[in-house]
């Protein structure tokens, strides 16, 4: 596992102390559910991520590259499965090398992709959920940059205000 990333998965924490807003760490037995084709995909990395840190449902805000505060919420091996075989547009992409990793949590359905072949911190894309059934259509305008590296997210994550909690 990349050494920056782990580091900041060490640390990390939901916006507030909050059940809802926790990740998990995600049980072994869960990883031996999926089916055996996506567990070929899923790089060990993130089955290391998954299954040592708690991370699975962990919701923060964090500054996106453009300056913009965006939500995530990481998804467990069961999210991951859905969105690869049934959830628009993780299964239109996922033909493509991509893989969702989370969801937004504020209720947009553009969920959090990285590109398997991008290495152990690859760039973090934000793809757009009813852009089109086209996936060659989906990257080329409906894929949006929101980190350079995924440690990105954990390095520029930001703290709820008092009032906001009730939001989520």
């Amino acid at each position: 596992m990349n050494k920056e990333l782990e580091g900041y998965l060490k640390v990390a924490k939901p916006v507030e102390d909050h059940d809802f807003l926790n990740g998990r760490i995600v049980k072994h037995v869960e990883l031996i559910e999926l089916e055996e084709e996506l567990l070929r995909e899923i790089p060990d990395w993130i089955i290391a991520m998954l299954t040592t840190y708690p991370i699975a449902g962990l919701v923060f805000r964090f500054e996106a590259m453009n300056g913009e505060t965006q939500a995530i919420q990481f998804n467990d091996f069961d999210e991951i499965s859905d969105n690869y075989y049934t959830l628009n547009p993780g299964c239109i992409v996922a033909d493509m090398g991509y893989l969702c990793i989370a969801d937004d949590p504020t209720g947009s359905g553009n969920p959090y992709f990285i590109k398997l072949e991008d290495g152990d911190n690859p760039p973090v894309y934000q793809i757009e959920h009813n852009f089109s059934k086209n996936h060659e259509q989906i990257i080329t305008n409906g894929r949006h940059k929101i980190a350079e590296r995924l440690s990105d997210i954990f390095e520029k994550q930001e703290k709820l205000e008092e009032d906001e909690i009730g939001d989520w």
